[in-house]
């Protein structure tokens, strides 16, 4: 009795896994329409391949993105706000990439870890990074063009794959500050930025309940409005983050931060951080273990010898231009 229990139970999980997967490549099929028929009309509309999920039945609504990751949702909305245009994701789902490989809309590869996530055909690169050297997966396709990217890391990756890449660098996140300025909010001394995957850790609720006065925690999903995240890191005095664009919104607007482990993380997970730390001239960073809540003083007196990175915005910024990116 207890064995098919089992077996039925394994059953039920498997035909719900198969349900979901269904759904999920059903619901992309309207998205994917949109987007091949908007990158013919590149006056009015930019298609982008990130890892931004849609609202299911909310397409034609103003905030239509699930507020799952931050830094991939602001390839809708950052990229709306510069360039006045409307900007459709293009999915990363079985039917999406079988429609890929015969239509080859025109995409730009913006904001994120995607560079061997997407496939690049058709495509121009604008900052984009790899995620992780530890995994096996290649780059897939070759751009039209690669204007930049996040670091020279990613870019020894697309050199190795065949891709010819400039020696320019930068994550475009690295332009909020350019187009945004931030509303001071409550004043706080410590910020605190955990990877959404951090964000139930055991050091962080220590860190919380104790000096709940004196630090905040900015969390990069479930969030309200896009540019409060940028308005609570502009309201602290420093910046503890095991989000990369926690560091890089921090890096840009000049908020002091330091990169910090919560976890063990797999092979690799470093990679995109060295990557965007060493375009901006910042060879010798390396991750700080947390593993007591009282740390975090001990960094805070990191705040005066901070310095900031080595950001060409005038470069990337003319570069963004001359492909209509940027029409302010």
């Amino acid at each position: 009795m207890k064995k098919i229990e089992k077996y039925i139970s394994v059953l039920m999980c498997f035909f719900s896994k198969c349900t979901r997967v269904f759904f999920f490549e059903l619901r992309s099929i309207p998205i994917v329409i949109i987007c091949i028929f908007c990158s013919f009309f590149k006056q009015k509309y930019i298609v982008v391949s990130a890892w931004c999920i849609y609202k299911c039945f909310y397409l034609f609504r103003k905030d239509k993105i699930v507020h799952n990751n931050w830094g991939d949702d602001i390839n809708v909305y950052f990229l709306e706000m510069i360039s006045n245009k409307k900007v459709w994701v293009y999915p990363n789902t079985r039917i999406a990439r079988f429609v890929n490989s015969i239509v080859k809309p025109k995409k730009i590869v913006f904001i994120g870890s995607v560079l061997t996530l997407y496939s690049l055909e058709n495509s121009i690169v604008i900052g984009s990074g790899v995620l992780n050297n530890m995994i096996n997966d290649k780059i897939k396709g070759s751009p039209n063009e690669v204007l930049f990217v996040r670091g020279p890391l990613s870019r020894q990756i697309l050199i190795n794959n065949g891709v010819d890449c400039p020696q320019r660098y930068g994550d475009p996140a690295l332009l909020l500050s350019c187009f945004y300025k931030p509303q001071i909010m409550k004043h706080c001394k410590i910020g605190i930025i955990p990877h959404y995957q951090d964000l139930n850790s055991d050091i962080i609720v220590d860190i919380l309940t104790k000096y709940s006065d004196d630090v905040v925690c900015i969390k990069m999903k479930n969030y309200s409005n896009w540019t409060d995240i940028i308005d609570e890191i502009n309201s602290c005095d420093f910046i503890i983050s095991s989000s990369l664009h926690g560091l890089i919104v921090s890096e840009t607007y000049k908020v002091p931060s330091v990169w910090v482990h919560f976890n063990d993380y797999i092979d690799g997970w470093d990679f995109k951080f060295y990557d965007f730390y060493q375009s901006i001239g910042k060879k010798n960073i390396s991750p700080i273990n947390i593993q007591t809540s009282s740390q975090i003083w001990d960094l805070y007196k990191r705040k005066a010898s901070w310095k900031s990175g080595e950001i060409n915005y005038l470069e990337l910024i003319k570069l963004c231009k001359n492909v209509g990116l940027i029409t302010k």
